[in-house]
C-alpha cells in the first residue's frame, strides 16, 4: 500500500483491503476473451482508484496519469503547467506520480488544493503504486518524450497491457510501439503531438476527451493497444 502522504490538501489516501487491486491480466493477453476481462476491470480498477485518492468518481472524460520516472527530464513541467488549470476545466480526473523540482512540486501541490476533485499528486514513487495507478486510468500523459530506455519504454508497454491509451510527445523511437490513431480509418491507439508547445499538447488531450466519449471508438483503440503490447516484452 502506498504510504500516507499529503494529497491535493487532503489527510491521506484511503486505505484499501487486500482484495481492492484487481488482478488485470498480467499472463497474456493474445486472446479477444483476455482483451474483455481487461477492458471489464477497467471499470472497476478506475472505481477504487479514484475513491482512494479522494477524487470524485465518474468523470465523463478520461482518467489520465503521468509518472515522471518515464520522461527523461523536468522540461515536461513546461509543457504541463501553463495549459493545467484549462486541462482540469474538463471533466476528467488527472494523477501525477513521481518526484519533481521543489519549486515545481510546491506548484503542483498548490493546483491539487485548487482543484481537490480532479487532481492528485503523488510525490513519493512506489512501483505497486504505480501499477495500480495503470490499472485504474485511462490515458498515460508524455508531454515529453518518453525515454528510449528503461524505465520509460518499460511503463509505455505497461500502460498499452493494461489499456491506457498514449498522449504523448513525438519521437521516432515511439514509433517502435505507438501507432498513432486515425478516426477516419479507425485505426491506431495514440494520441501524439508533433510541436513542442503547451497548445498542441492540450490540442491532444481534448481530442483524447472527444474520442473517449464515443464509446466504440475508444474500446476498439484500447483493444488494439493490449492486443499489441502482447509483442513487448513486459516485466
Amino acid at each position: 500500500m502506498f504510504p500516507r502522504t499529503k494529497v491535493g490538501g487532503k489527510s491521506g489516501i484511503r486505505q484499501s483491503g487486500k482484495g481492492d487491486a484487481v488482478q488485470s491480466s498480467n499472463k497474456g493477453c493474445s486472446s479477444s476473451a483476455k482483451v474483455r476481462g481487461i477492458v471489464g476491470d477497467k471499470f472497476l480498477c478506475t472505481t477504487r482508484l479514484l475513491s482512494s485518492l479522494w477524487l470524485a468518481p465518474f468523470p465523463r472524460g478520461p482518467v489520465f496519469t503521468l509518472i515522471s520516472q518515464m520522461l527523461g527530464e523536468d522540461g515536461w513541467m513546461n509543457i504541463l503547467l501553463p495549459v493545467l488549470d484549462r486541462f482540469l476545466a474538463e471533466d476528467v480526473r488527472l494523477i501525477v506520480l513521481g518526484d519533481v523540482r521543489d519549486k515545481d512540486g510546491s506548484t503542483l501541490r498548490f493546483i491539487a488544493r485548487r482543484h481537490v476533485s480532479k487532481f492528485s499528486y503523488l510525490q513519493e514513487y512506489d512501483d505497486s503504486w504505480a501499477n495500480r495507478v495503470l490499472r485504474g486510468s485511462h490515458a498515460l500523459l508524455a508531454p515529453t518524450p518518453i525515454t528510449e530506455e528503461e524505465p520509460g519504454s518499460i511503463f509505455l508497454t505497461r500502460a498499452l497491457r493494461y489499456g491506457a491509451i498514449p498522449v504523448a510527445s513525438a519521437r521516432r523511437s515511439l514509433c517502435r510501439l505507438v501507432q498513432e490513431y486515425d478516426e477516419t480509418s479507425n485505426t491506431g491507439y495514440g494520441f501524439i503531438f508533433y510541436d513542442a508547445t503547451p497548445n498542441a499538447f492540450l490540442d491532444s488531450v481534448r481530442q483524447s476527451i472527444e474520442i473517449f466519449q464515443k464509446k466504440k471508438l475508444w474500446e476498439s483503440m484500447v483493444a488494439r493497444a493490449i492486443l499489441t503490447s502482447c509483442s513487448q516484452k513486459f516485466p
